[in-house]
């Protein structure tokens, strides 16, 4: 998993490494966050994580992730602000945090993928609502159209919500061929609105909404 920042630099997750390796435009190594190869719970280590997504002040959010069950918070020098949530099925918790984005208001998204949610937090970890009814979460991103695109690998499609939570449409089918989505696991959104979808199976799927 990688996104950039608004700067292009470009950070890096190495899950199975629990760390976080920040790289420049040009592939420059600048800093890595996390201890490789020790997991922990803390400002300076992860365990397995699994997304990052960017505040409105340049602070960022890990999930985090397969091992613990938190979103991790830093500011954009990468200094460790503090951490929510633990393990469980209650509003706040998370079973399986697989996914991370914000939208225009700096709200935090996590699709908690194995108990079939979205929850919604303030950028401090407050709770505010959640998702139950748009599928098994495996990714979600917000998108400059000022939707979310939730990639529903359970049931093979991609889902388009507004930021109330109502499902807009969906796009995609069972199976492995050419549009088939059964394998998606991952979801991005390019600045045009150019979905790209990957898979489990090495697949990299490129949709035009039109």
């Amino acid at each position: 998993m990688a996104k950039c920042d608004r700067d292009d630099n470009i950070l890096l997750i190495d899950d199975g490494g629990h760390i976080l390796y920040l790289y420049s435009p040009d592939g420059k190594l600048l800093r890595t966050l996390g201890t490789k190869g020790v997991k922990g719970e803390d400002g300076t280590h992860f365990n397995q994580p699994t997304d990052i997504a960017f505040g409105l002040r340049g602070e960022f959010y890990v999930s985090d992730g397969y091992g613990n069950r938190r979103v991790a918070r830093f500011d954009k020098n990468l200094r460790f602000l503090g951490q929510w949530s633990s393990e469980g099925e209650g509003e706040g918790q998370f079973v399986l945090p697989h996914a991370i984005t914000t939208d225009a208001e700096g709200l935090v998204y996590v699709a908690d993928r194995t108990k079939w949610r979205v929850e919604v937090f303030s950028p401090e970890g407050n709770f505010l609502r959640q998702w139950t009814h748009i599928g098994k979460p495996f990714s979600i991103v917000y998108a400059q159209d000022g939707y979310f695109y939730v990639c529903d690998g359970q049931n093979a499609r991609v889902t388009k919500v507004d930021r109330s939570g109502r499902i807009v449409g969906f796009f995609g089918s069972p199976g492995g061929g050419c549009g088939q989505l059964s394998t998606a696991h991952d979801i991005a959104v390019a600045s045009n609105g150019d979905i790209l979808v990957a898979h489990l199976d090495g697949r990299a799927q490129l949709f035009t909404l039109g």
